[in-house]
């Protein structure tokens, strides 16, 4: 299952009315939950390319904690260029 949590200061403001902390939580419990039932996980970050990097870290060592399989660091506005 892939799920996808916002990480930016933006997104979280705007889309899901949260803060940093309520986002850590809540992409921890719904890791566990998939996991408790068998799946295998993918945790994505919404917009990490604008995400402050020390809650990157948290919120992906949070994941891995709770059984995430996978990471996916995503650049949903394209603001990284090759």
């Amino acid at each position: 299952i892939h799920l996808v949590a916002p990480v930016s200061d933006l997104h979280i403001r705007t889309k899901i009315k949260k803060d940093r902390d309520s986002v850590r939580q809540i992409a921890a419990e719904v890791t566990e939950y998939a996991k408790d039932h068998g799946l295998i996980v993918e945790l994505s970050g919404e917009d990490a390319s604008r995400a402050d990097p020390e809650f990157l870290k948290a919120i992906y060592a949070d994941g891995i904690a709770a059984g995430a399989d996978r990471l996916c660091f995503c650049d949903t506005v394209g603001l990284l260029v090759p």
